[in-house]
């Protein structure tokens, strides 16, 4: 379906995280296919250039139709930790050598995805530290 595709990084997720994913892959040169579950976001994005996927990336033939043996990254935006750990599991299971960053929620699944074999996490520490670095630099008369 898309063997055309080599080298080319795979968005799990096509939310406001997934979007901003595939922006700034295009910026540095790096082609990308979105698999999203949901069929409506997919219909709604049909004319756009995009290369993207109906399907759930935890499934292996789906992450397989997305050229994962080609596939030099995955990017996983989805906002469900249960789908996150699954996705990392069957990624490597089939591309061991694939680059990999997770959105978690909670840091102990950060944890657990890095221990699998993620790159890169995105978790509730990084919200906590932003909040911090905001409230910081409040002005005191709020």
């Amino acid at each position: 379906m898309f063997s055309d595709l080599t080298s080319h990084a795979i968005i799990a997720g096509y939310g406001l995280a997934g979007r901003e994913a595939r922006t700034a892959l295009a910026k540095i040169g790096i082609a990308s296919l979105v698999i999203e579950s949901n069929p409506d976001t997919v219909n709604r994005c049909a004319s756009l250039a995009l290369r993207m996927l109906c399907g759930s990336a935890t499934e292996v033939q789906t992450l397989q139709q997305a050229g994962i043996l080609r596939a030099r990254m995955l990017i996983i935006t989805i906002p469900d930790d249960a789908a996150v750990l699954e996705t990392v599991r069957q990624a490597l299971s089939l591309n061991p050598s694939l680059w990999i960053a997770a959105r978690c929620s909670y840091t102990s699944t950060g944890m657990e995805v890095t221990r699998l074999g993620a790159h890169a996490v995105v978790d509730e520490q990084v919200v906590a530290k932003e909040l911090s670095r905001l409230i910081a630099g409040m002005d005191k008369t709020v």
